[in-house]
């Protein structure tokens, strides 16, 4: 991708720019940039400086209300008791890449040769891995074992790791010198849940960091996949939905399992429509989608750039003739003027060269002259039919195109343009602010709603009454939840009347679906230490009062009062009255489900620690008492929520 519409951010940078986001002042991103302003040195800022600066009287007041909590936060942070609160329950996906043919490389070259090769596959993979968000977590000779999940989720894992390991295999395209030959390599992909975290202490090896089946699974999956493919678990094709083409495999029998594992060999990656663009018809509008991505909020008009290629028809493997005349017939066809064409092609990497008009200009004028040109290519579209734009997932917008819409919706005014922009409620400050911008909250479905949408998604298995019920319960009206809850519930088989399980004899219950579980997860990664208050206060129930809290946490007021505000910002809980006669629930039971399967089913009750500590000194406010696996929170109602004992699990 071309670097000419915008500086590249450094990760401080773009750690800053994120939190201006977050709290609806973005258009200081630029001055924040020329300060030169870090995590370090945000705290040292002053009222004084940002008058200076020419910052608003209201705005100044925001920012520096806002460096206030984040400093709290940072304190909230290093308030966390040590030990063995970093261990936690998780799902994650595994990758495990491995060279081929090792001992082969080895007797053709010599070992400084071999060394020197090693280290740069190895690197090839490491910033794959990081660039969109897993962690290495050990090194085996010349394999590599990496997570994605933990330390922070992300709703997308699964897809993240097969993303990365297809950019493994192109950057092993080329030989790796001194060797004359390109590296191949396997690579194998699960998903499943793992104890991970500091599971011994200090100075653990990373080797001991995760332990389940789900890192071994990948290991054995990448033992029987071909050189330079890519094979994934049943797990981790669930995830994956159509986001790739995907080769079934015959159950293999491997290795530690007892049974056959089914699994998949990735082809590529394929096209996948808006789920809402595919209901809408396109006979008297043209319908133009711009699909928002989580692996390319720094790269400059990704989602644009991704429409051109799709109305053009451009393929990666065309050679760069064939793409020009595919761009020429876009633009005549009315989706702009031919004299667009050299712009296209050198943002496309079809060109290497700048328009001259371009060329000449320094870099905010170009990109300013960049965003115009886009913008009249839309207009220009408009003239011929009315034009619908869909703007799917613009939380995840990239700060150039996030530029170049609010230019458009500035313009709409006269154009037989329709701006359709969907994305979450954190994200909404950027957008709600228009002119011709008209906010739609969208709720929860209704009783019958949801009752109609489990039947459908049943496609016509039997559910029983009770069983709805459990799902309209733990699902709150969000079709997405009950979607998933659904087919989880079908293909387990799971019932409010199954028999006890082995272990325990105690009535086993549905379990938040893998489908949901790392968007959940990554609600609760994205609030950083406040998540620690979230899970203590899944212990207690879905209901919760804040002395309870404050007893069982041990934490100082203002620095509780501020974990709370946070999950209360965000979403995560609700709250009724002030402290410290405040009442809190989590918004929806899900959260509080995933937040709760995030902690070891047994913790050791050291005398430092606070949850343990805390139960026993609020005891004289709470009921502690359980029916099988269910808090008696969640039987008594909001009246009073009792503090729950550290070793239940959640109904």
């Amino acid at each position: 991708m071309p670097t000419n519409t915008g500086p590249v951010e450094t990760p401080p940078a773009r750690a800053i720019v994120d939190w201006l986001e977050s709290i609806g002042l973005g258009r200081f991103r630029d001055l924040f940039a020329a300060q030169e302003i870090d995590d370090e040195t945000l705290g040292e800022i002053t009222e004084t400086d940002l008058e200076g600066w020419g910052v608003p009287f209201g705005a100044r007041k925001r920012l520096m209300r806002a460096i206030a909590e984040r400093a709290d936060a940072a304190r909230l942070s290093s308030s966390r008791p040590t030990g063995n609160e970093g261990v936690e329950r998780r799902q994650i996906t595994a990758l495990f890449c491995d060279m081929v043919g090792s001992t082969e490389l080895a007797a053709r070259l010599d070992p400084e040769d071999l060394r020197a090769v090693t280290r740069l596959y190895l690197e090839i993979c490491r910033v794959a891995i990081e660039a969109l968000g897993g962690h290495v977590a050990s090194y085996h000779g010349d394999g590599v074992l990496a997570c994605f999940g933990w330390p922070e989720a992300h709703e997308d894992d699964p897809e993240r790791a097969v993303h990365v390991a297809l950019a493994i295999l192109r950057g092993l395209r080329a030989p790796l010198p001194p060797s004359e030959s390109p590296i191949q390599v396997r690579i194998g992909i699960a998903t499943g849940l793992v104890v991970i975290g500091d599971l011994i202490g200090p100075g653990v090896s990373p080797e001991a960091v995760i332990v389940g089946e789900t890192p071994n699974l990948a290991a054995r999956l990448q033992q029987i996949a071909a050189p330079d493919t890519v094979v994934v678990s049943a797990g981790t094709r669930r995830r994956l939905g159509r986001m790739f083409e995907l080769r079934s495999r015959e159950p293999i029998a491997l290795k530690g399992f007892a049974d056959a594992v089914a699994c998949w060999e990735v082809v590529g990656e394929v096209i996948v429509e808006s789920r809402f663009a595919a209901h809408i018809a396109t006979e008297s509008h043209v319908r133009v989608l711009c699909q928002c991505s989580p692996h390319h909020t720094n790269s400059p008009l990704y989602p644009v750039l991704r429409l051109i290629e799709r109305a053009a028809r451009i393929l990666p493997t065309e050679e760069p003739k064939a793409k020009l005349r595919k761009l020429r017939v876009l633009l005549r066809t009315g989706w702009g003027q031919t004299k667009m064409l050299p712009l296209l092609a050198n943002l496309l990497s079809i060109a290497a060269e700048l328009p001259s008009e371009l060329a000449q200009l320094d870099p905010a004028m170009r990109k300013q002259r960049t965003l115009v040109m886009l913008a009249e290519m839309l207009t220009e579209l408009s003239r011929h039919r009315p034009v619908l734009l869909l703007i799917e997932d613009a939380h995840w917008i990239d700060p150039s195109t996030r530029d170049l819409f609010s230019r458009i919706a500035d313009t709409l005014h006269g154009n037989a343009i329709l701006m359709l922009v969907n994305l979450r409620p954190e994200s909404d400050a950027a957008w709600s602010g228009h002119l011709h911008a008209t906010r739609l909250q969208l709720t929860g479905l209704d009783r019958r709603s949801a009752l109609s949408l489990i039947e459908t998604t049943a496609s016509g298995a039997p559910i029983t009454p009770a069983l709805m019920d459990r799902i309209l319960k733990k699902c709150d009206g969000v079709p997405l939840f009950i979607e998933e809850f659904t087919k989880a519930t079908l293909e387990t088989g799971a019932g409010l009347d199954l028999p006890a399980a082995p272990a325990s004899g105690r009535p086993r219950n549905i379990d938040v679906p893998a489908t949901l579980h790392d968007s959940l997860m990554a609600r609760l990664d994205r609030l950083s230490d406040a998540k620690s208050v979230a899970q203590i206060g899944a212990v207690i129930g879905r209901e919760f009062e804040y002395d309870v809290l404050r007893a069982v946490t041990g934490l100082d007021a203002p620095l509780l009062h501020r974990g709370l505000h946070l999950l209360v910002e965000a979403e995560i809980l609700t709250q009724s009255g002030t402290p410290p006669q405040a009442l809190y629930a989590f918004k929806h039971a899900l959260l509080r489900d995933a937040a709760y399967a995030s902690l070891l089913r047994a913790r050791p009750d050291r005398r430092g620690d606070p949850l343990v500590a805390g139960g026993r000194q609020a005891g004289d406010m709470a009921l502690g008492q359980y029916r099988g696996d269910q808090p008696l929170a969640e039987r008594a109602g909001p009246a009073r929520c009792p503090a729950a004992r550290p070793g239940a699990r959640p109904a």
